[in-house]
């Protein structure tokens, strides 16, 4: 939907404007402007007239002047704004200013059985609807180039990493199958709470006893109109949807952040297993020239914690007062807005750090080998208790660690010195311990796993 309005751009940034636009994609900007928000609200209201045509309350000729006042252009969006503080929401002068538009005649049929929640809710659904398909977008693109990469680099060896500490070895398509599935089951609970995100309409008390019996039938008819599911009743003070919503989407924007944090702890330049290589550039510092910052996720990394803020705002909004709320309900509007451009932003974000990824294989075989066998501990155990109980097994690897430390050289080293002939293993049993591809258990069955979830989201692409 595109339009001009009065006396303001379509695309407003966040509070902050140059330090809130890092947080905001312009598609997110664009979903979620105060020009989208009034569009919203207006279709509402035009949706409302219709369906209560339909049903044969209004008028026909009262229903088509109100459809015609409802549009975006006319409206003067800082007068609203301004006129919004009088009433506690923008709804109240954005009806007042609707009927200050139409015949005597047409007025009455206005806002016919709603009240403001009703508008305002109902134009964040559809709002959230639409920013639900732009990250929903950008999630399933990362997650199939993980997927990609997984497969690619099945058998890409490098350095686990458990407590920020040398592990054993792993291969980069693993992590990158486990950054897969992460964000795909985050992704599968985003999906069903914002399909789970319904029409508002119950009236001043959610009963819509200003429609007579008509309520219900107009309720059906109005969420047809706006192409958002039917409520069974108003959910006023029954924050759930909101809550479920806004928590499934912090969720999803926390697994693309989890991929995020470890880009740029693989991008160090003493690791240097990753660099992101965006198009355009991107990454540099203002005083130091050979920095190559990792931004974009960074980037994300900051927009997930400005959404968890968010969140939090909204969850301690859920407990509201009887059949309407006195502040809660207010509260979630800048919260949900912030929220949802932060939590999108992180997503897109990683989506673009993933398709430009620099891999570096030989920094992650030459950090693998920096645990001079360290990392083939596990695998030298397991070799070590076939041929001697557990107790000797585990006093015989402290010691070869210990000559290790003592005499800086490496584990495979010392254990072909010390056990070939001695402890009844072969040189050639002891090798194979420490090739790290020989000694990589399910993962490849665990990477096949990951690619199966791609067959959940075909065709819905």
């Amino acid at each position: 939907m595109t339009s001009d309005c009065k006396a303001i751009e379509r695309r407003s940034f966040l509070p902050g404007d140059l330090i809130g636009a890092v947080f905001a994609t312009d598609a997110l900007l664009d979903a979620t402007s105060d020009v989208a928000i009034l569009e919203a609200m207006l279709a509402f209201e035009a949706a409302l007239v219709r369906a209560c045509q339909d049903v044969g309350l209004v008028p026909d000729a009262f229903a088509d002047e109100i459809v015609t006042a409802c549009d975006v252009t006319s409206f003067d969006i800082h007068a609203l704004a301004r006129d919004a503080r009088g009433g506690g929401n923008p709804a109240i002068p954005l009806v007042k200013t609707l009927r200050s538009k139409l015949s005597p005649g047409a007025m009455r049929w206005v806002h016919l059985g709603a009240t403001s929640q009703d508008v305002i809710d109902s134009a964040i659904v559809v709002i959230a609807k639409r920013v639900a398909a732009l990250i929903r977008s950008d999630a399933l693109e990362l997650c199939n180039d993980l997927l990609d990469l997984a497969d690619v680099h099945r058998t890409t060896p490098m350095l686990a990493r458990t407590l920020m500490q040398p592990a054993i070895p792993t291969t980069f398509g693993l992590k990158c199958a486990n950054w897969a599935v992460g964000l795909a089951d985050s992704l599968a609970e985003f999906d069903s709470a914002a399909a789970g995100l319904s029409l508002q309409f119950g009236g001043p008390a959610g009963s819509l006893s200003g429609l007579g019996d008509h309520g219900v039938e107009v309720s059906a008819r109005l969420a047809q109109i706006l192409e958002v599911p039917d409520s069974p009743l108003p959910w006023h003070t029954n924050r759930q949807r909101i809550v479920r919503f806004s928590s499934s989407l912090v969720a999803l924007a926390g697994s693309a952040a989890k991929i995020a944090g470890d880009i740029i702890l693989l991008s160090q330049s003493e690791v240097s297993e990753l660099a992101e290589r965006p198009i355009g550039g991107g990454g540099g510092s203002s005083s130091i020239p050979q920095k190559a910052n990792p931004i974009l996720s960074v980037t994300a990394t900051a927009c997930y914690r400005t959404a968890v803020g968010a969140n939090l705002t909204i969850s301690a909004a859920m407990v509201q007062e009887h059949e309407r709320a006195a502040g809660s309900w207010h509260s979630e509007w800048l919260a949900l807005i912030s929220l949802m451009t932060s939590a999108g932003t992180a997503v897109n974000m990683v989506r673009n750090a993933v398709g430009s990824l620099a891999i570096d294989e030989a920094a992650m075989i030459r950090n693998l080998a920096s645990t001079a066998g360290r990392s083939s501990s596990e695998a030298l155990m397991a070799l070590l208790v076939e041929s001697m109980d557990y107790e000797t097994a585990a006093s015989t690897l402290t010691r070869l660690l210990e000559i290790v430390n003592e005499e800086k050289t490496s584990l495979e080293v010392v254990t072909l010195r010390e056990l070939v002939g001695s402890a009844n293993i072969s040189r050639e049993r002891i090798q194979l311990v420490f090739d790290p591809l020989l000694n990589l258990g399910s993962t490849q069955k665990f990477i096949d796993r990951a690619l199966a979830i791609r067959s959940s989201w075909e065709g819905s692409r």
